[in-house]
């Protein structure tokens, strides 16, 4: 074995370099041991990493598609649904559907009641960004948790 310290040879049962004195705790092939699986270690993170980005990626929800889907079926609270606010985008659902078609059957002043979902729909362009981050969030703490 050879000394960490000088690099002279020295026998292995030494506790100390007889040549600068120094102490001698691990032997060199043990650091080499040491080296090879730190590097296995950072590998096997990186490759967790990717994995986990890549995962992510795969079930991202994007904002511009919320709000696409805001635009063009936010009477269907399609947009409550792809942020999965299954809840709330049921009822919204079901008010807006109640209340246009009793305002269709009834005619005279039952269409006021349309704008109760709508003051609804309109309230959430303002929301859809929180509700997609937080959707985000969830999505990135699951893909962890299933990585690990």
């Amino acid at each position: 074995m050879f000394c960490k310290h000088c690099g002279k040879e020295i026998e292995s049962e030494y506790k100390y370099c007889k040549y600068c004195g120094e102490e001698l705790i691990d032997a060199p092939l043990e650091n080499k041991s040491t080296e090879k699986e730190n590097t296995q270690n950072r590998e096997n993170n990186i490759k967790k990493l990717f994995q986990l980005e890549s995962e992510y990626k795969k079930r991202e929800k994007s904002t511009i598609v919320a709000f696409l889907l805001w635009f063009f079926f936010g009477g269907l609270a399609v947009h409550r649904f792809y942020s999965r606010r299954y809840a709330s985008g049921t009822i919204l659902l079901i008010i807006n559907l109640a209340f246009t078609i009793t305002a269709i059957v009834k005619g005279s002043y039952y269409w006021l009641l349309t704008i109760i979902p709508a003051l609804w729909i309109f309230i959430d362009l303002f929301l859809i960004r929180g509700m997609v981050r937080e959707e985000n969030y969830k999505i990135r703490r699951f893909v962890e948790r299933i990585i690990k």
